[in-house]
């Protein structure tokens, strides 16, 4: 009973004070209240932004490969020559497997209707899997001699697909199915509702004159990354193109780990980026303290 009464007294005499120094209680309840709401959702934010590749095995040792150039935004090149990821993987020993994607999004259509909307395409080669998603074991078969296609699970059952179908010429959609894998989360780099696997072009695929995809490894457990990056700072490729000359191809390759991919250098254009959400959570911050230490002068001001 008696600590009723003393907090009903103590609530009494904080309502006076609130009443007694009324600009200054709006201003503190109004700033904790901004900032404590803004700092949660910026961290929400961040944790959001920060949580792509989180469900791939091992995503700690996946690199994007990205090639040097001071002419483009960020200092580094989006798309690296279709021949690196071969190369990288031929002459390495320290990675694991590579791989080139080129990811894009469309309407998958036929006959000028559009069976999926916005459809997830992954074009790439049959080591996509050995480096994002070696779990999955896909009876590849070798050299690709025709156009290929691998649904997910969920993209299967839309177009009304299962495994009895793989391995088949599908007449009604116009592909030949390979395979169909397990639904894998869409919050990450390279998302795929469909996997277009492309019949093999060694004057294209192994060019180092075309740049079409985003070059990816795997590197093998307990390489030390700062050799390894040391070691492809400074690539050289001798390659015949007249018959008569050599000439020699210099590259300077770049590595951002996967899981810090999409807050270094997103693939797709944000209007807010992750050093903005960085900042506007430190403002957060200070508005929070401002407003915690505005209202802590209620107690030093001299009556």
């Amino acid at each position: 009973m008696k600590s009723k009464k003393m907090f009903l007294h103590y609530l009494k005499i904080a309502w006076r004070n609130l009443l007694k120094y009324k600009t200054q209680s709006i201003i503190s309840i109004l700033g904790l209240a901004i900032g404590f709401t803004a700092f949660a959702f910026t961290m929400s934010w961040i944790r959001y932004e920060r949580g792509y590749d989180k469900h791939i095995p091992d995503a700690d040792r996946i690199y994007r490969v990205f090639v040097k150039d001071s002419t483009q935004i960020g200092g580094v090149s989006q798309y690296s020559p279709n021949a690196l990821a071969s190369y990288l993987k031929d002459n390495y020993p320290e990675i694991e497997a590579a791989t080139g994607v080129y990811p894009y999004k469309t309407d998958w259509n036929l006959k000028n209707k559009a069976f999926l909307s916005q459809c997830r395409f992954v074009k790439t080669d049959t080591s996509f899997f050995h480096v994002f998603y070696p779990e999955i074991k896909i009876l590849y078969p070798g050299i690709i001699e025709k156009e290929y296609n691998i649904l997910s699970l969920n993209t299967a059952n839309k177009l009304g697909l299962g495994p009895q179908h793989t391995g088949q010429r599908i007449d009604s959609l116009n592909i030949h199915l390979l395979d169909i894998v397990p639904d894998k989360p869409t919050h990450s780099n390279v998302p795929f509702d469909v996997i277009y696997l492309q019949k093999f072009n060694p004057e294209y695929d192994m060019a180092w004159g075309y740049s079409s995809s985003y070059t990816y490894i795997r590197i093998k457990e307990g390489v030390n990354v700062t050799s390894l990056e040391n070691k492809l700072a400074d690539i050289s490729v001798s390659r015949d193109y007249t018959g008569e000359k050599m000439y020699t191809l210099k590259y300077q390759c770049k590595l951002v780990p996967l899981e810090k991919l999409r807050t270094i250098h997103p693939d797709t254009e944000v209007s807010i980026q992750y050093h903005h959400l960085r900042l506007f959570a430190i403002v957060a911050l200070l508005v929070i303290f401002c407003a915690f230490f505005n209202y802590l002068m209620l107690f030093t001001i001299v009556r």
